[in-house]
């Protein structure tokens, strides 16, 4: 089991290019070459992802994924002839992606190849030379930004409260959700060049070879409907995801194949915990390891048979549909909807959190900045989703009683 809580490590800034010189950059022409070269013979190009715990902890901004779409990752395109001008591309430029801006991006790379020539005769000297270098640091914003982050960072700086106060209401704006997810970590020999094909090849499947089901719980930190982020860095207690990508000689993919919003923190437990009886069963029966066992809540003796019982009758944990009506479980699932197998998914729900092919491609997650914002998508919350031990939700159930209101005032 998982608990809700993150690492505590951030940082209060992200500046853009923080610690980096302009001899990261500087490949020789041959190193340039081979990339090329390199890029164009790979088949497959499925998003990888990259986590930093300042997007966890100190809620900076972090990209929306709109899971809707038919080709959710950006730069997940087989197309090898990619346009190099499109932002998701620019990681296939001559050094790398140095902005997310096209002509921060081009000018740039116009001050590398200027620094490159200087390097190569240096002749004319610092006193001609350095005003050249500055107008093109100051055209490429190279550096600005970081020393204006670094000034804000010391306490004394006059914005410094104001920021720190402004990243704290953002955060406590941002909804908790009650999460079950499963995410799939696959071969890379078995992945061909359609995700989509290769979970329908897999699914359902009585065997673990090749692949592994992860089940997790998540409390949606900072409005993330999503796995849990931190996963793929390293942090103590469960390691499972970790160890089989970046922590791995012999990385896996790791596909986030289901995520279900639960209708309160009860069925969150619930549910995990019958999903563990299932993968624990399930690998005793087939001598296998096929669903990596973790530690969660047990449920009561009656959900404990009924998830043998899927088992012995050889139902799956999954089935893929096409129709989105068939969804099963849910959303606000209920404990009955949770422990009902088999869970459907669609093309919608797969998306590649880890690639070993990209391992440093930066990750999406589909997020909610507001309370307000998540009821708009997924419409009106249980009351159970109100009720915690702590009354950690009492001021979203006068949110939401507010926003009821103002549906009947329109």
């Amino acid at each position: 089991m998982e608990s809700d809580s993150t690492s505590s490590g951030s940082n209060d800034c992200d500046p853009d290019y923080e610690g980096e010189n302009y001899s990261d950059y500087m490949e020789s022409d041959e190193d340039v070459e081979q990339d090329v070269m390199t890029v164009k013979s790979r088949k497959r190009k499925m998003c990888a992802i990259d986590s930093d715990e300042s997007d966890i902890e100190e809620g900076n901004k972090v990209d929306n994924l709109d899971r809707s779409n038919d080709d959710p990752q950006p730069g997940s395109s087989t197309n090898i002839a990619a346009d190099w001008n499109q932002p998701e591309n620019f990681h296939l430029r001559r050094y790398k992606k140095l902005s997310d801006n096209l002509l921060e991006q081009e000018r740039r790379e116009q001050l590398i190849d200027w620094l490159k020539e200087v390097e190569n005769d240096p002749s004319a000297g610092r006193k001609d030379l350095d005003p050249r270098r500055k107008d093109l640091e100051t055209a490429a914003n190279w550096g600005q930004k970081d020393q204006e982050h670094l000034e804000i960072r010391d306490p004394e700086h006059p914005l410094y409260q104001v920021i720190q106060d402004s990243k704290k209401a953002s955060k406590e704006a941002t909804p908790p959700m009650d999460i079950i997810y499963i995410a799939s970590l696959i071969k890379p020999e078995i992945m061909n060049e359609n995700l989509v094909e290769t979970m329908k090849l897999i699914e359902p499947v009585q065997s673990g070879d090749g692949l592994q089901d992860y089940i997790g719980k998540y409390s949606g930190h900072n409005g993330q409907f999503t796995m849990r982020p931190d996963n793929f860095y390293l942090r103590t207690g469960n390691q499972v995801i970790y160890n089989r990508t970046y922590g791995s000689d012999k990385p896996r993919c790791c596909v986030e194949k289901r995520v279900v919003l639960c209708d309160s923190t009860y069925t969150k437990e619930i549910g995990e915990g019958f999903l563990m009886s299932f993968g624990q069963e399930y690998n005793r029966v087939h001598e296998c390891e096929r669903y990596p066992i973790t530690e969660a809540s047990t449920p009561p003796a009656d959900i404990i048979k009924k998830a043998h019982k899927y088992v012995n009758d050889k139902v799956p944990m999954f089935e893929f549909v096409e129709d989105l009506d068939r969804c099963n479980p849910p959303l606000w699932a209920t404990v009955d909807q949770v422990t009902t197998l088999p869970y459907t998914f669609c093309k919608k729900d797969l998306i590649m959190r880890y690639d070993p092919q990209f391992p440093d491609d930066k990750r999406h997650y589909k997020t909610f900045k507001t309370f307000a914002k998540m009821v708009e998508e997924f419409g009106d919350p249980p009351p159970n989703y109100f009720i915690t031990k702590d009354h950690s939700r009492d001021e979203l159930l006068l949110q939401f009683e507010d926003i009821v209101r103002q549906r009947g005032n329109n």
